[in-house]
């Protein structure tokens, strides 16, 4: 028997668009990619998964992050 895996394709939602700009992102991390994964992992009260030494900043506003 194949297992599948359990995954939630998110939309992106405009309040989540709004909660992009409202991140306080330092100045050498202007990706907007991960400030989408930041914000939806934020609004959703989601975990996200990674090594990027980027993210651990945005956990003083609400981001939690399993690395």
């Amino acid at each position: 028997e194949r297992k599948r895996a359990k995954i939630k394709v998110l939309s992106i939602s405009l309040a989540q668009y709004q909660l992009i700009s409202t991140l306080d992102a330092p100045s050498k991390h202007q990706d907007p990619f991960d400030h989408l994964i930041i914000s939806q992992a934020i609004s959703e009260n989601m975990a996200v998964i990674t090594q990027d030494g980027k993210f651990p900043y945005y956990i003083a506003q609400g981001l939690n992050i399993i690395s």
